[in-house]
């Protein structure tokens, strides 16, 4: 087996794993996929998929499978057992590939007060310090691994997930707005979870409660307390006009739904949200994004993108006013990122180099 891939169950690993074995060969991959529920798997029926479940016997069928592979792709750094694992086995990180999902690196700023938080972090230290690649979304978040945890591990930009290229097609960009339709409509973060930062952006635009906006809020994945929370101060401040989504839609419906906002706002502290952000640079919509964040970083050099603190300053009209040029610009930068071929040689790429 050349390469072991490792990840948790999760929304963005089933197109993955599709990808893969359309495109490459099927026997030089396997898939291990943590999960502690055993009537939760995947839809595809492939049989490079491998389901690792909590018991110890599990466990030892991943080591065998770490020790036969050539290289060992970390599809996030997630899993404490994980971790430890290659902590024992230190021999094993002169072949992994850590790609970087943010949360897992960003971890690095929870206070550690107890001695398990305290323990828990040295070992991630030591892990993520002699990795052999680190394969980030975005380059700041590979400089912030080497100034948190001075990593040897060398820097490969970037891996690509691939979770819309099969439905991207499907959306009509023509019908983006509804006929006659001048309500001002603002995608408002991507999750539940306090990087988003929803207060303070709900004060910033407390200012246009009583013009014609809706504030979209996703909040179906994260932490529930908090999505309550922030559902209570959006309701507080712009009532009605305040829509949040606590139900996962499917891809299509969620990417036909994106392409009816006018701006997307993200004024999370760290890297995240890439994927809802790529796809509205792709669908031409304005973007506004927290300054002194590594994604900020990224974005503000290839893309016209607004920083979340203009919106202190500026009117109603220009909340979601993109010149043709910037947004055409925009639309071809982001295409590459669901053009199948660009994305097949980015992973040959890794595969093979």
């Amino acid at each position: 087996m050349k390469n072991l891939h490792i990840q948790n169950m999760d929304k963005f690993i089933e197109p993955y794993i599709n990808f893969i074995n359309k495109y490459f060969n099927p026997d030089s991959h396997l898939f291990a996929v943590i999960t502690s529920n055993k009537d939760k798997v995947f839809k595809s029926r492939h049989k490079n998929i491998h389901y690792i479940y909590k018991s110890f016997s599990s466990l030892l069928v991943l080591i065998n499978f770490m020790y036969k592979a050539e290289r060992i792709f970390l599809h996030g750094l997630f899993n404490s057992k994980i971790i430890f694992l290659l902590f024992l086995q230190p021999w094993l990180l002169k072949k992994c590939y850590w790609i970087v999902w943010g949360g897992d690196l960003y971890k690095y700023r929870e206070s550690k007060v107890t001695f398990k938080q305290k323990g828990g972090e040295f070992v991630r230290r030591f892990v993520i310090k002699n990795m052999s690649e680190l394969l980030p979304i975005v380059e700041g978040d590979f400089k912030l691994a080497q100034r948190w945890y001075n990593t040897k591990a060398r820097y490969r930009y970037n891996a690509v997930y691939v979770n819309n290229l099969e439905v991207i097609n499907l959306v009509d960009f023509n019908t983006s707005k509804e006929n006659n339709d001048d309500e001002i409509k603002l995608l408002i973060g991507n999750s539940a979870t306090e990087s988003n930062n929803h207060e303070e952006i709900f004060d910033k635009l407390s200012k246009f409660k009583e013009k014609h906006i809706r504030l979209f809020v996703p909040l179906s994945y994260g932490d529930e307390a908090y999505a309550d929370k922030v559902i209570s101060k959006g309701e507080e401040i712009f009532g009605e006009k305040l829509v949040p989504l606590t139900k996962f839609m499917n891809k299509t419906d969620y990417i036909k739904f994106l392409n009816t906002m006018d701006a997307g706002i993200f004024n999370n502290d760290r890297q995240q949200a890439m994927g809802n952000i790529y796809l509205l640079l792709y669908l031409g919509k304005k973007i506004f994004v927290k300054e002194g964040t590594t994604m900020w970083e990224e974005l503000n050099k290839k893309y016209y993108v607004s920083s979340v603190r203009q919106l202190d300053d500026i009117d109603l009209n220009w909340l979601n006013e993109l010149d043709e040029k910037k947004q055409s610009h925009n639309i071809e930068k982001a295409s590459s990122r669901y053009n199948v071929e660009k994305a097949k040689a980015a992973w040959k790429k890794i595969f093979e180099d």
